[in-house]
């Protein structure tokens, strides 16, 4: 090698280790600006913007790991919450700003952030929200406004409607595929899977879905009524001509929705007309907040967020969040030997999930009752195996729009014998007994393996409402009337008695402070955040299966064959299809 060569190398190298080194140091830095201090303050005469158009989630976030992704930032529920009530008694917040085109969440979020809204106008601080593009949820959060505002502009709308489900029936592609799923409910109303060996949905499964729209619907416009001073007949009149549907800004306040027409900072200018004022949002609020100091005494809460598992909670293959019973139950038998908590709140979001699982994790926590005050708090869902953990709590607090109920069993397995005939592909079984291969997914069923299967269902349906019968002093003969898989909102829950009292996260704390006397008292936070490490290690599984996560349609398909995969032919508890209102 000639000395021009060998230069020319070794200045490639020094400039790739200076270049390695210099990433090396980048990264370091970014973890720990991530994970140190906040350095947020927060100025006299500010206004605090409700404008976080990310993700409101239950359990506890790791801090500092959206440097790692592009998925969008975001918020605990608890710490939303928090921030609201902390604005209320903080001298330096003089008000609210509500961006209604950054807060579009569920129903069950906005009813809980509503209540909190409220009390903080007790506080004698005002409340403005503005929006240019309005829809049911973030107008239904403005309405706790002192004034709700929209530009001046034809191309500012807001359109709000009643509630729908739409609910896709696949038989007839799945038959032109070749894959048959096999499907069975014990209750009438039990509909999960329904849409995988129909054309067309139920006659029960649709009245089910009416009756919760209805109810949702009719407290929405009795809410807009009392909030805009609207007749109540008249509202219902407007809904039902379709004029409310892309309402323009002048609409709008000719039909009472809104109090006037500014721009965005036209608001701010208004404001600042009597003293210079600043603005901090809502993440950057949060953010300022001091970490919180562990007190003597301790409120333990416990986050079932996401679809129950035997196994370990996490993430699954789709993004979504995983309720694992062993991660679960390790957590409540710590929080049982922790002497220095004095109450536990589980806090539920789940549709459901493994039978077994939710059998499990009950068991464990009606121990845990035994030792500790253990109260419920319902999310936007909580339904079949959500209900079925939640049965023991001594009091269950739900929002009016939590989904909930659905008590009921559903297996669903598929086989592809249908798609194997079509390749040519013929499968020889060998075995010693019958019944081997039992629901085996090359063939089709048997009536006897269907029968097996029914019977153990019945036995654990029976188990599912002998519990809720037993935990929620419910007269046996009711139990029908209520089970069956319907599905009820909050509002019919606590009519049903499937649960106490309408409320949020920050209701269920006040409660069982007061029951139990805690004074001083920090919140420990069940399951802990994700480390740094944990949480990288998680990363390139979510990336390589982004691209399968695109195709909606099928993602329904792939998740109840994971279910299958997961559990056997074992049955699950899951709500029908259900988008978060």
């Amino acid at each position: 090698m000639d000395k021009k060569n060998f230069f020319k190398n070794l200045l490639f190298f020094i400039l790739g280790m200076m270049a390695g080194v210099i990433f090396f140091i980048s990264f370091i830095f970014f973890i720990v600006i991530s994970f140190s201090g906040n350095s947020t303050i927060v100025y006299n005469n500010s206004w605090l913007v409700l404008d976080f158009a990310g993700e409101i989630v239950e359990r506890p976030i790791a801090k500092g790991l959206n440097i790692f992704n592009s998925q969008p930032a975001k918020i605990q529920l608890i710490d939303y919450l928090k921030s609201i009530e902390r604005a209320g008694y903080d001298k330096r917040i003089d008000g609210i700003i509500i961006n209604g085109d950054l807060t579009s969440y569920s129903k069950a979020y906005i009813e809980e952030i509503s209540k909190e809204l409220e009390k903080f106008k007790e506080s004698g601080k005002e409340i403005i929200a503005w929006f240019s593009d309005g829809n049911n949820k973030s107008y239904e959060l403005c309405l706790s406004a002192d004034k709700i505002y929209m530009p001046d502009a034809d191309s500012a709308n807001l359109t709000l409607k009643g509630y729908y489900q739409s609910i896709p029936y696949l038989k007839k592609v799945l038959d032109n595929i070749g894959l048959d799923f096999n499907v069975v409910h014990i209750g009438s109303f039990k509909g999960t899977g329904e849409n995988f060996i129909q054309e067309k949905i139920s006659d029960q499964l649709k009245n089910s879905y009416l009756n919760l729209l209805i109810d949702i619907y009719n407290k929405t416009l009795n809410n807009i009524s009392k909030k805009r001073n609207i007749n109540l007949n008249r509202l219902k009149a407007l809904y039902t001509s379709g004029k409310t549907i892309f309402l323009s800004p002048k609409e709008a306040l000719e039909y009472k929705f809104i109090d006037g027409l500014k721009y965005y900072d036209e608001i701010f200018d208004e404001i600042e007309k009597y003293k210079n004022i600043n603005r901090i949002s809502l993440y950057d609020y949060i953010s300022s907040f001091k970490n919180q100091k562990i007190a003597k005494e301790k409120i333990a809460i416990i986050y079932a967020e996401g679809t129950i598992n035997n196994y370990y909670t996490s993430d699954d293959y789709f993004g979504e969040v995983i309720i694992g019973a062993k991660t679960m139950i390790r957590d409540i038998r710590k929080i049982k030997n922790d002497k220095s908590v004095k109450a536990v709140i589980l806090r539920v979001n789940s549709p459901g999930g493994s039978a077994l699982a939710s059998e499990l994790i009950l068991q464990e926590l009606i121990k845990l009752k035994k030792e500790k005050p253990l109260y419920v708090s319902f999310g936007p869902t909580a339904a079949s195996g959500g209900y079925y953990i939640s049965c023991a709590g001594e009091k269950i607090f739900t929002t009016s729009s939590t989904i909930t109920g659905s008590i009921g069993v559903v297996s669903i397995f598929l086989n592809h014998k249908n798609l194997s005939d079509k390749l040519g592909i013929n499968f020889e079984t060998i075995k010693i007994n019958k019944f081997d291969d039992f629901l085996s997914i090359s063939r089709e069923p048997t009536i006897e393996e269907i029968e097996i299967l029914r019977k153990s269902m019945i036995k654990i349906y029976n188990e599912f409402t002998d519990h809720v019968m037993i935990e929620r002093k419910i007269d046996k003969l009711i139990i029908p009337k209520i089970s069956e898989g319907r599905v009820w909102t909050g509002n019919q829950s606590v009519e049903n008695k499937l649960s106490d009292e309408i409320g949020g996260l920050r209701d269920v704390i006040e409660y069982a402070v007061e029951t139990n006397k805690i004074t001083n008292f920090s919140i420990d936070s069940y399951p802990k955040a994700p480390s740094l490490f944990e949480k990288l290690a998680q990363i390139e599984q979510t990336k390589s299966n982004f691209n399968i996560i695109k195709l909606n349609l099928n993602k329904q398909i792939l998740k109840l064959f994971n279910y299958y995969s997961q559990n056997g032919s074992k049955p699950v508890y899951l709500l029908p299809y259900c988008e978060q209102l």
